[in-house]
């Protein structure tokens, strides 16, 4: 009789769970950016409804006469107390840094691309082949 009784109880047990025991639902993909460049240098971004973002831009500086792969970009995503986390970075030839702030359940102000400075050509390079090669005049032959 007892078994009986318990077997009548777990179904209103089961009943009182909370729902958050349920799968969460996925985030989905809000914006999107992704561009390769002849160059070899990159820019990619993404952001989702559940607060998660992403940006990232890596680019090509002389250093020590080396061409260098540089990258900057930042990653933002929303803690269980509804604040945000925000990491900005920098890779280079001084390795890895990071600047973190937590923003209190406001969605953060993100820029959409982060400025590089643009590759200059150091006077070690090779140098450039003009577009036009110069002209010289055909010499005539007499027979």
């Amino acid at each position: 009789m007892s078994m009986l009784l318990l077997l009548q109880l777990q179904p209103t047990d089961a009943a009182a769970l909370p729902e958050s025991s349920a799968q969460p639902r996925a985030a989905r993909l809000l914006d999107r950016y992704n561009h390769r460049y002849p160059d070899g240098s990159y820019e990619f971004r993404f952001e989702l409804d559940d607060g998660t973002a992403r940006y990232e831009r890596g680019y090509f500086a002389y250093v020590d006469k080396q061409k260098t792969l540089m990258v900057v970009g930042y990653y933002s995503y929303r803690m269980p107390d509804n604040r945000y986390i925000t990491v900005f970075y920098n890779a280079d030839q001084y390795g890895y840094r990071q600047n973190q702030s937590i923003t209190p359940e406001i969605y953060p102000n993100l820029p959409r691309s982060i400025e590089v400075p643009a590759l200059k050509e150091t006077s070690t390079a090779m140098p450039t082949v003009p577009a036009t090669l110069p002209t010289v005049p055909a010499r005539r032959t007499r027979y």
